[in-house]
């Protein structure tokens, strides 16, 4: 039964199990939004896993964003087919878009727009 369950998460899109409020932010936090690459996000893995499954480039972003001092509430990987470009060089957009919702602060702030987040 396990096994089926991470099947189907495994196999959804997004918006199959995060309900439209997921990233709704509460006081004091806020949500900002990274725009995927081909392959230039500091996260990135060149594996299959991460290419196909959109849970291990969560896993993947969040592991970085931890790294870096980023406390993230939570997190979530969108496809947005209005920001995909024709364009296979590693830093053309994939028109998937990662979705973070953080605590609302300066030092935050300024991390993630260093690391090329934009406030949403």
């Amino acid at each position: 039964m396990a096994m089926f369950s991470f099947f189907l998460i495994a196999c959804s899109k997004e918006s199959d199990y995060f309900p439209d409020d997921y990233l709704e932010p509460g006081i004091g936090q806020e949500v900002w939004v990274f725009n995927e690459t081909q392959c230039a996000d500091p996260w990135h893995q060149s594996t299959e896993a991460y290419l196909k499954n959109d849970d291990v480039k969560v896993s993947a972003m969040i592991g970085y964003l931890v790294k870096e001092g980023v406390d993230v509430v939570r997190a979530k990987y969108a496809f947005d087919p209005s920001n995909t470009i024709a364009c296979s060089a590693c830093n053309c957009q994939t028109g998937g878009q990662f979705l973070i919702l953080v605590p609302e602060n300066e030092p935050t702030a300024l991390k993630l727009i260093d690391l090329g987040f934009i406030r949403f």
